[in-house]
């Protein structure tokens, strides 16, 4: 087993602060504009869109993940993978499985992404941070066969451009962007 770094660690986790901010505000500015109100989660009842520069969400959870997950797990499902753990079961509410959890259930992962963005009933945008080195050929190929049956966009962002990021960013270089849906084909 491989021990994950500090700076993958924490590049991890503030990208996806970055982006549950960015839900955040955008769920609270459809609310003070008056064309919604709140669900007892703290969600708009319009579903508000989130973006950052071209990675971009329709938001459907509320506080405090905001669709917004960490080391999310991909698992087969009858042959397909698995859309969004917490339409599975509502146990994962609030958290996704871990790996001894999945264990226990019998499920073995296929993958595991650094951030995945939750989008009306499934992954839209699979993010890996990169530290040590970019995609294995093995982990690729798992998430192109992933966005070819899901529809998810898959990026992969250094953690160096994360960590040196002086405040939030407005956008991230499309470069980063692996593959979407709209350039995979048979």
């Amino acid at each position: 087993m491989r021990l994950e770094s500090y700076k993958h660690r924490f590049a991890k986790e503030l990208f996806a602060q970055w982006l549950r901010e960015i839900a955040a505000e955008a769920n609270t500015k459809e609310v003070d504009s008056g064309r919604a109100e709140l669900y007892p989660s703290g969600l708009a009842t319009t579903n508000p869109v989130a973006c950052l520069g071209d990675l971009g969400w329709r938001i459907n959870r509320g506080r405090p993940h905001w669709g917004i997950w960490i080391e999310y797990p991909l698992c087969p499902d009858g042959g397909n993978f698995s859309h969004c753990w917490d339409e599975l079961d509502t146990h994962w509410a609030h958290k996704v499985p871990t790996y001894r959890e999945l264990q226990r259930a019998q499920l073995r992962p296929n993958a595991v992404v650094d951030v995945a963005i939750q989008h009306k009933g499934y992954i839209l945008h699979a993010v890996e941070i990169a530290h040590t080195s970019y995609l294995t050929l093995q982990k690729k190929m798992i998430l192109l066969e992933y966005a070819w049956l899901t529809h998810t966009n898959i990026w992969q962002i250094p953690a160096d451009w994360v960590l040196e990021q002086t405040s939030r960013p407005t956008s991230i270089p499309l470069h980063y962007l692996v593959t979407s849906p709209s350039n995979l084909k048979l």
